[in-house]
């Protein structure tokens, strides 16, 4: 009736970062007499801050799963963990000809989660769950550039009480499977890129700033209508909006979080085919979403419209099914791929991360 699972857990990361931007940096084109093209008096400036971040993740963890009848599974779940970061910044221009200033600072960033549900299997082949979950983001220092040492930090963890119920069936024989569940997420201390307005200037910030509730819907089908052939097909509705989120002046309350589209579907088709040498391989797959916003004000030209992503790929396994050779591609259309877009909001432009555009080659996969 009882089942349990208990672990420590141990983890170390090294940040060392050395980032930055040239303003205008066409006023700094090198020239023989100057092969570094730096020229303080021909450009506005070149501004670095390279920092060093070490992190100590330490956590005690245990679950149990005690079955309360035949069909009725009681589980719970805590989780302590402890994160100790040590950070070093150092604010400069001019490639450190002008340094701004020096900064060092070390927290240890605690936190208690966990989680307890219900699972009712009705059959063999179906279930219904329902679970809470309390989650959080470590805290840390703002890594961005600045010229201020208070704006690093530190802020402070980031929360979440998530409710899930669900269902999670198949049927003839294994040959489908149907998973349905709705969702409602309560965000506090939210971590967010927010701005504040010093003089003429518009700063962007990384810090605590808000609270957020997100709900919404998922269903996943999975079918095998025939032998060498898989089908799945997946599609979520989302609700994303901030709460009591005030910036630089503004209220965004009640706006859509950034990166967070009302509706997205996945779909993926597999299929195997023996050959009378080896077998043939192929999947086709694609990924839509509606159109998102990536920034907190929700301006249009910050946002990117709904799109559609392809991909495919086709090859030949070998008789022992250790090796396999074929072509791929994906974004077979050549759909424009925005990932982010950040505004310079006090210099006048906008920062847009673009992923890659059509892409295709060939693969070798060995299985060892």
């Amino acid at each position: 009736q009882l089942r349990y699972v208990a672990g420590l857990y141990y983890a170390r990361d090294y940040l060392n970062n050395n980032s930055q931007y040239d303003i205008l940096a066409a006023l700094r084109d090198p020239t023989p007499a100057n092969p570094s093209g730096a020229d303080p008096a021909n450009s506005i400036a070149l501004f670095g801050w390279p920092l060093q971040q070490s992190t100590d993740s330490y956590a005690a963890f245990g679950q149990v799963d005690y079955d309360l009848s035949d069909r009725l599974t009681l589980t719970g779940g805590l989780r302590y963990s402890a994160d100790r970061k040590k950070f070093h910044y150092f604010s400069e221009a001019e490639n450190g000809a002008v340094p701004i200033f020096d900064f060092n600072d070390s927290k240890t960033f605690r936190s208690v989660s966990g989680r307890i549900g219900l699972q009712y299997r009705l059959t063999d082949d179906a279930n219904l769950y329902a679970t809470y979950n309390r989650g959080t983001k470590s805290g840390g220092f703002f890594s961005g550039q600045t010229t201020e040492p208070a704006d690093l930090g530190p802020y402070r963890d980031e929360k979440v009480n998530a409710y899930e119920v669900g269902a999670k069936t198949e049927f003839f024989d294994h040959r489908l499977r149907a998973n349905f569940s709705a969702f409602y997420y309560d965000y506090k201390d939210l971590q967010v890129y927010t701005a504040v307005q010093r003089g003429l200037l518009t700063v962007q910030l990384f810090t605590n700033a808000s609270a957020a509730r997100i709900y919404g819907g998922e269903a996943e089908l999975q079918a095998t209508p025939m032998q060498g052939l898989d089908l799945s097909l997946g599609a979520s509705l989302l609700s994303a909006e901030y709460r009591n989120f005030q910036s630089a002046g503004q209220d965004f309350s009640g706006n859509t979080l950034p990166s967070a589209p009302k509706a997205s579907l996945t779909g993926t088709a597999h299929y195997e085919h023996d050959l009378p040498v080896g077998a043939f391989v192929g999947q086709v797959d694609f990924t839509y979403r509606t159109k998102v916003f990536f920034d907190t004000a929700n301006t249009e030209r910050l946002s990117d419209p709904e799109r559609i992503f392809v991909n495919a790929q086709a090859g030949w396994r070998f008789a022992d099914g250790r090796y396999e050779v074929g072509l791929w591609g994906r974004n077979l259309f050549g759909e424009t791929n925005i990932v982010d877009i950040t505004p310079i909001a006090s210099l006048g432009f906008d920062v847009f991360s673009v992923g890659p555009p059509r892409t295709y080659g060939i693969y070798l996969r060995a299985k060892y």
